[in-house]
């Protein structure tokens, strides 16, 4: 039987339509290739956070850094990377919580499929 609700269950586990996706009890996922954009829409819901231009702007950033150097990239550099692709100048700390209310670039962290032991570092 597939469960294709956007809830999680049994505390490790999220369907999407006949996939099931490893999550931990905070919702990081176990497997950073599982992660692709429906996934992200699927944890957002749970958020109750609508994904806009910037959120998807910033998830491709994380994963993008994150595959490239195996860490995150720290706040600073998420915020000035900001700035340059959205122009917005001088982008805050105070702006990536309203962006991501849950927690900010640790939200931006698990919405990104980056591993929870990581999403301290940014």
């Amino acid at each position: 039987m597939t469960n294709t609700s956007a809830a999680v269950s049994n505390d490790d586990l999220l369907y999407l339509g006949e996939h099931v996706i490893q999550i931990n009890t905070a919702g990081f996922l176990l497997n950073f290739n599982d992660w692709n954009e429906e996934v992200a829409e699927r944890l957002a819901v749970i958020d109750k956070l609508e994904l806009k231009r910037i959120h998807w702007v910033i998830l491709r950033f994380l994963r993008q850094y994150f595959t490239e150097y195996a860490t995150p990239p720290s706040p600073k550099l998420v915020k000035k990377m900001v700035s340059r692709q959205m122009g917005i100048p001088g982008f805050s700390n105070k702006q990536i919580l309203q962006i991501f209310p849950l927690g900010g670039c640790r939200q931006a962290c698990r919405l990104a499929g980056l591993p929870r032991h990581f999403s301290y570092a940014c």
